[in-house]
């Protein structure tokens, strides 16, 4: 289906958006050096998205809502661009902003910090022993970066205005993110202790959430847009008004929706080590 030989039946185009022109310039190399030539990239501005209408299967935003100011507008611009029963896919942190996160949990990363090995608590980023995860005043961010978490704890309540009750899956993060930061190089995967000691704190962070001590930050969604609608809603959604749609058939589609997404997690998600190893990856390679 793809263009070039080397990805076939994946997609017949795929438009890839993004606000760094240097991640767009890495892409586009990307792209020609494996031969992809059905690929087009663009600049976008999150807060003056522009989407064609009825166009796409599928729109996945990887790691990006939570940067997003005009979140009503830009979800509402996705649903628009969406065809009839295709889907918005998002994977990303949904915690508070701007990283608020209350004192209880920085207790218990504290708690875990000091049961550490002292070569597991080497600061990369100070050059000193991390004993503690910083909370920064919403000034270092306004300095830093404005964007980031600027509404992320909104984004499923706003989705849900649009599209009505949406299927998600949060898989937590709570602990592992402010625990790791700055830490993994002082992990060495080699190291059966190092292993032994991520899959602890893995599991600590799993219970944490299971039981409700610590909400999940991060979370998986399908929302798929309806294969009809009323012409009321119709008119609605093209003004841009969000009206959802009746409960009882929300309920049904959504629980149906629900499964289907879970059934997929775990297909994919064979232990939860795979999450961990995403974690390692995230804060090696990635900047949120």
């Amino acid at each position: 289906m793809c263009a070039a030989p080397r990805c076939p039946g994946l997609f017949n185009s795929l438009d890839t958006r993004d606000a760094s022109p240097v991640s767009l310039d890495l892409g586009q190399q990307a792209g020609a050096a494996a031969g992809v030539s059905s690929i087009t990239f663009g600049e976008v501005d999150l807060g003056d998205a522009r989407c064609p209408t009825t166009k796409y299967d599928v729109v996945m935003k990887e790691m990006s809502l939570h940067h997003g100011r005009e979140i009503d507008k830009l979800l509402g611009q996705i649903y628009l661009s969406l065809k009839p029963g295709k889907f918005l896919l998002s994977h990303g942190f949904r915690g508070p902003r701007p990283f608020g996160f209350i004192a209880v949990r920085l207790d218990i990363v504290r708690d875990f910090l000091a049961v550490l090995l002292l070569r597991s608590r080497q600061d990369c980023g100070t050059g000193g022993l991390k004993s503690e995860y910083v909370r920064m005043a919403i000034e270092h961010w306004d300095t830093v970066d404005p964007s980031e978490t600027i509404r992320s704890d909104e984004i499923v309540p706003v989705l849900e205005s649009i599209v009505g009750l949406v299927p998600h899956i949060d898989y937590g993060g709570n602990l592992l993110m402010l625990l790791l930061e700055h830490l993994v190089p002082s992990f060495d995967p080699q190291d059966e202790g190092d292993v032994t000691t991520l899959g602890l704190l893995a599991s600590a962070g799993d219970s944490l959430f299971e039981h409700g001590v610590i909400p999940s930050d991060f979370t998986i969604i399908a929302a798929r847009k309806r294969s009809s609608l009323a012409p009321e809603e119709a008119s609605a959604r093209k003004e841009g008004a969000t009206r959802p749609p009746p409960a009882s058939e929300a309920m049904t589609d959504v629980l149906a929706q629900r499964d289907a997404l879970a059934a997929g997690v775990r297909a994919i998600e064979v232990s939860r080590w795979c999450r961990l190893a995403q974690w390692l990856w995230g804060f090696v390679g990635r900047g949120w």
